[in-house]
């Protein structure tokens, strides 16, 4: 059984970032922002050729290390296509790090992988595996490429998968009377707690990927001075078991109640996650 993971790093956004073809008014740029309904989106119904991508330049010296890859906001079920994350060190020769198979409808996706080493240049690419060209533009809302975070602990008894919320638009006629409702998201809220006999304050989820609970993650989702920005993230609690149940989230709150100047003994945080419909 797979712990839960947590991925916000994003270092599509800590390099020069270009893109092969977009439809103008939907730059490259959106898969940085947040929001599903903000897309990206590829011109690609001229030809499958090497496929089109979105890449970034990190620089030479770079430490970054990706191990996972999550999309959200997408149409790319309606296409027989792959999504794959590749490196390189020159810019010219690419070797795939991670080839991701067609997400199911249209669910966000989150898949690992692993690389021995950092490298400077990144991309993930979308390549049309059919004979017929696509049709449409194909877009995505949210690209995320970065480390996790990994959860040393399963999720604690009482937490439910399947007990969630629906968020519908209502229809009515002129009399008022219902006429069904247009299902638009699941929503889910749901407290974490970790208790644990002690462990260092950087060291608290022990990530072999060198993130921190404290001085990473906290600062993305619960933000602090000087933006004051707070960002959502992808929360997946087994993409083993389910690897369809894969979440938007935002953090509510956030504490540690037992924590001396370097142990801290419990990690409660407030979650709520949002997931669209097939």
């Amino acid at each position: 059984m797979a712990n839960p993971i947590i991925l916000f790093e994003n270092i599509l956004g800590n390099g020069t970032l270009t893109t092969s073809t977009a439809v103008s008014g939907f730059p490259a740029s959106n898969v940085l922002d947040w929001r599903p309904g903000t897309p990206y989106r590829w011109k690609v119904a001229s030809g499958v050729g090497s496929g089109q991508w979105v890449k970034v330049d990190l620089g030479s010296g770079n430490s970054a290390q990706p191990n996972t890859i999550a999309i959200g906001g997408h149409n790319f079920h309606q296409h027989p296509n792959w999504l794959a994350a590749e490196w390189s060190d020159d810019n010219s020769a690419w070797t795939t790090a991670l080839s991701m198979a067609t997400p199911v409808a249209g669910l966000p996706r989150l898949e690992t992988f692993t690389v021995a080493a950092a490298h400077r240049y990144w991309r993930c690419i979308l390549r049309n595996t059919g004979s017929v060209p696509f049709a449409n533009d194909v877009h995505v809302g949210i690209i995320t490429l970065g480390r996790r975070l990994n959860f040393e602990k399963g999720m604690p008894s009482g937490w439910d998968p399947y007990d969630t919320e629906t968020m519908v638009e209502d229809a009515a006629n002129e009399n008022g009377s219902p006429l069904g409702v247009n299902l638009r998201y699941r929503r889910k809220v749901f407290s974490i707690a970790l208790p644990d006999p002690g462990m260092t304050k950087a060291g608290f989820f022990r990530p072999v990927s060198g993130l921190s609970w404290d001085t990473d993650f906290q600062v993305h989702a619960l933000g602090k001075p000087p933006s004051g920005r707070a960002d959502p993230f992808w929360f997946a609690w087994n993409i083993t078991e389910d690897p369809e149940e894969v979440y938007l989230c935002k953090v509510r709150r956030a504490r540690t109640p037992l924590i001396t100047s370097t142990l801290r003994r419990n990690l409660i945080a407030d979650f709520e996650a949002w997931r669209e419909v097939a």
